[in-house]
């Protein structure tokens, strides 16, 4: 029986930090700690064949980034980094609803800005890579009705600080930082139950 391509919303919870590297020496290496931020989109979902694999290519926007005991000279506080993302996850789905995926991410950065806790703020979106590109990794369920739960990790392979600009003030106490995220969240296919 053919199964036809079914459209979806999804939203949930971003558990995000990154992963620092490249200390410069003598500097103070800061502490990267979870932020919660949000996602949301659409996204189709396309059967590859049969029933049990499917191809979904999602249209995000994924709130994230960390939270920092200092960063250069500037103290505690939140690097706050937004992403329209564009994920492209293959799925083996069984009969029950239980599913695995895998598949690449790329995501255009549409701000960056570090918030320091004293009020102040510094804009970092001359000094960050403009694309990142990661790989995820997830589980889920859907139920008979189109009703769904998953759980995703999101590993980042490019390093966020851009490389060709040397008066970016994280310089000061890291030239690396890659995103790390775990999602968790619902999601709805239209048209499911029938």
């Amino acid at each position: 029986m053919e199964v036809a391509p079914r459209f979806g919303v999804k939203a949930g919870v971003n558990l995000a930090t990154t992963a620092l590297g490249d200390i410069p020496s003598g500097a103070t290496e800061p502490n990267a700690n979870n932020k919660t931020g949000f996602y949301g989109g659409v996204f189709v979902n396309l059967p590859l064949g049969s029933s049990m694999f499917k191809f979904q290519p999602e249209l995000l926007y994924s709130s994230q980034g960390t939270k920092l005991d200092r960063i250069g000279g500037y103290g505690e506080g939140e690097l706050d980094l937004n992403y329209v993302a564009l994920p492209l996850m293959v799925q083996l789905q069984t009969p029950g609803g239980f599913y695995v995926e895998v598949g690449p991410q790329v995501a255009l950065m549409t701000n960056s800005k570090y918030q320091i806790n004293s009020g102040s703020e510094i804009d970092y979106k001359d000094f960050s890579d403009k694309f990142d590109f990661s790989v995820n990794a997830g589980v889920g369920y859907m139920t008979r009705i189109g009703l769904g739960i998953n759980a995703r990790y999101n590993y980042g392979i490019t390093n966020l600080i851009d490389a060709k600009n040397s008066t970016a003030p994280s310089y000061s106490s890291f030239r690396e930082a890659e995103n790390r995220i775990i999602q968790l969240g619902l999601f709805y296919q239209f048209g499911a139950s029938k």
